[in-house]
């Protein structure tokens, strides 16, 4: 029998105007390009989709120090001050990349949106990541390319994209570098970058040198489909949507497994009952007969038994709740203290109450401790609290010694 290999893997990605869909090789050799979204390969495959950059936002920080966890921390409070972190996720709305450098951190963030559009479907999807991130950019540079209607410039300190920003496809030259120098200006006086950049353009009909901030060089290089790459890839953010379907097939799956071990639970229990049940048939008869007989004895006794259940509880006066609550009563004062609550379960007794200020609810503490007629009870009481308006609350537990409780529980005295 054929054993079918691993699932391929597969990118899908908004490049120029259309979702492209990437198979990469297993060898780590070039990706493949296939004919889209809607290739019976997708299906099958583990899919990676490249989140278009204008619904990331880029941020770029300096945090002191090089401690990660601390960096981490202090980078994620910087954020929700700029107000970066993602409504409704929260700290799991973004990722972070370090890099560290001598006293100081460079924190790369992407903040990704909470709600993913209906385009492309995301179901089985595991893996996502900013575009930018799965792009083959030269170092040094700003590289142009563009997502449907959006022109995307992004930057790159060294090997490492920094930060990146999307405009109109349809705004001019003019305005594009000038777009181009604002973003760099601050970058550099922010201390991201240290100087010119290199601009490159892979739109097709936009030349480099048409955008370029004043005196930096630019390259129109002829790579109108760059190969995906996953060197720069982190796969640490997925959509809410992806995260409950995933939840929602874990436990899917977790029945599923509970259904089967039932199952065969059951099985196992039908083998093993049918052996037993001859024995339980003869059992069955033998003890029916014997019960016949006992019928005629018993019955005799259940209307002594019915009659001495009703009154059990009224015949020892020391666990008999009426009696016990008029004891409780007799040990309140004229006035000041009102019960809110009596209740009894078994051998527990739950008293709650008001007084109007605190000395009150602490003598009638001493008054119902101290009655002889309560004293087959220990109590174990809270203390009094206080409230604003000087009202005193209080909750009172009783216990009947095990003696007493032992003796009402038979219907006898002692």
């Amino acid at each position: 029998m054929n054993r079918r290999g691993p699932a391929a893997e597969v990118v899908l990605r908004l490049y120029d105007d259309v979702w492209q869909a990437w198979k990469l090789a297993p060898d780590g050799g070039a990706a493949q390009r296939l004919g889209g979204i809607g290739d019976p390969l997708v299906t099958e495959a583990r899919r990676i989709i490249a989140v278009p950059a204008r619904r990331v936002i880029a941020s770029a920080l300096w945090i002191e120090g090089n401690d990660e966890s601390l960096v981490v921390e202090a980078a994620r409070l910087e954020l929700d001050l700029r107000g970066l972190l993602p409504r409704g996720q929260g700290a799991d709305g973004i990722t972070l990349r370090l890099r560290p450098e001598e006293a100081r951190t460079l924190v790369v963030a992407a903040a990704f949106p909470g709600e993913w559009p209906e385009e492309p479907a995301i179901d089985g999807t595991e893996r996502f990541e900013a575009s930018p991130f799965l792009l083959p950019l030269p170092a040094d540079s700003v590289t142009l390319w563009r997502e449907e209607g959006d022109i995307v410039a992004a930057f790159r300190r060294g090997n490492d994209v920094v930060y990146w920003e999307t405009i109109d496809r349809d705004a001019g030259a003019d305005e594009m570098r000038t777009w181009i120098g604002l973003m760099a200006l601050r970058l550099q006086g922010e201390g991201i970058l240290s100087g010119p950049l290199k601009v490159i353009s892979w739109v097709e009909g936009l030349a480099a040198a048409r955008v370029a901030p004043s005196g930096w060089t630019a390259s129109s290089e002829a790579v109108i489909e760059p190969l995906p790459v996953l060197e720069r890839a982190k796969f640490e953010w997925r959509p809410p949507q992806a995260v409950q379907a995933s939840a929602a097939r874990a436990q899917r799956e977790r029945v599923r497994t509970l259904v089967l071990a039932v199952a065969a639970a059951y099985v196992a229990l039908i083998v093993v009952f049918g052996a037993y049940f001859g024995y339980l048939k003869f059992q069955a008869s033998r003890l029916l007969a014997e019960s016949k007989a006992l019928n005629a004895e018993v019955a005799t006794f259940e209307s002594i038994a019915r009659e001495w259940s009703m009154i059990a509880p009224t015949a020892e006066t020391d666990t008999y709740p009426l009696e016990i609550l008029r004891n409780v009563v007799a040990a309140l004062p004229a006035s000041g203290i009102r019960l809110t609550k009596f209740s009894i379960e078994g051998d527990q007794i739950w008293i709650e109450g008001e007084a109007d200020n605190y000395p009150l609810a602490a003598s009638f503490y001493e008054a119902v401790e101290k009655s002889e007629e309560l004293a087959n009870i220990t109590w174990d009481n809270a203390l009094p609290t206080l409230k604003q308006t000087g009202v005193a609350s209080f909750r009172m537990k009783g216990q009947i010694l095990p003696e007493i409780g032992a003796l009402a529980a038979e219907g006898t005295t002692p």
